[in-house]
């Protein structure tokens, strides 16, 4: 957004967009809420999208409100004609508008969506990323007939991630791997 003849008050309102939005879409999933005190739908999908964003959070969804009225230039870069407005933004573009998600049953598909199809940068994909050689260390163990050492390693990996639906399955292999060469020596 060129800043050539603008206010000093729409000149702080971009730099902010660009702090809060721009920059952190580089790598993650920025949901911009355009809302105003007044708006009653606003209040009630205020809830919602704050939890279903905090949910999202390691994931790379970051959420970020734009009063309309505090932020008119902002608003009306993106053409906003009611409110709520919800966009997704990611590298600094809109991705997707998500104003008619109001559940969050609604906003979740949106984002499970968005988030597949998107390069999003998460601290759970780099905990992903971290654990796939453990669990295919893991998985090469069992293959190999020992189980008790790959139970070793996908409890210590479980450690790490407690709710991963791999590394359980690979425990129970493990385990019952390791519970037949126990009974049959």
């Amino acid at each position: 957004m060129a800043t050539l003849g603008m206010s000093e008050a729409d000149k702080t309102a971009v730099e902010e967009f660009r702090r809060d939005v721009v920059d952190p879409s580089r790598t993650s999933l920025v949901i911009v809420d355009f809302w105003a005190e007044w708006c009653g739908p606003c209040k009630q999908l205020t809830p919602i999208i704050e939890k279903v964003c905090a949910d999202y959070a390691a994931k790379g969804v970051k959420l970020v409100k734009i009063n309309v009225d505090e932020n008119r230039f902002i608003a009306a870069q993106f053409r906003v004609q009611s409110i709520p407005t919800v966009y997704a933004v990611f590298q600094g573009q809109p991705v997707a508008d998500l104003s008619q998600a109001r559940t969050e049953g609604q906003l979740k598909q949106f984002l499970d969506q968005l988030l597949a199809q998107l390069p999003i940068e998460s601290d759970e994909k780099a905990q992903l990323q971290e654990i796939a050689p453990l669990i295919a260390m893991g998985e090469e163990l069992l293959a190999g007939g020992e189980a008790e050492r790959a139970l070793s390693v996908f409890q210590q990996v479980a450690d790490m991630v407690p709710d991963n639906a791999e590394v359980a399955a690979g425990q129970g292999g493990s385990g019952a791997g390791a519970g037949r060469a126990g009974s049959a020596g």
